[in-house]
């Protein structure tokens, strides 16, 4: 589970818990992002990694992170 939030100032933040296979108990993680945005494409550069890029849809955002698609809905 959990929440990807989009802020007016250019930043975002995804904050996630979940069971990795094989493991008993959940892990969370938060990551921080500045995006650019591009009609419904939001384009974010994680801090201390990488680029992903998601896409705006009505009240739904998903994403494709490293083959893990996620999709958040308001």
């Amino acid at each position: 589970s959990g929440t990807f939030i989009i802020k007016a100032d250019g930043t975002c933040i995804s904050n996630m818990s979940f069971i990795p296979p094989g493991a008993s108990e959940a892990v969370s993680n938060e990551a921080s992002a500045t995006y650019k945005k591009e009609g419904s494409k939001l384009t974010m550069q994680w801090k201390g990694a990488g680029t992903t890029e998601g896409t705006l849809d009505g009240n739904s955002f998903s994403m494709d992170n490293e083959g893990m698609k996620l999709v958040y809905k308001k």
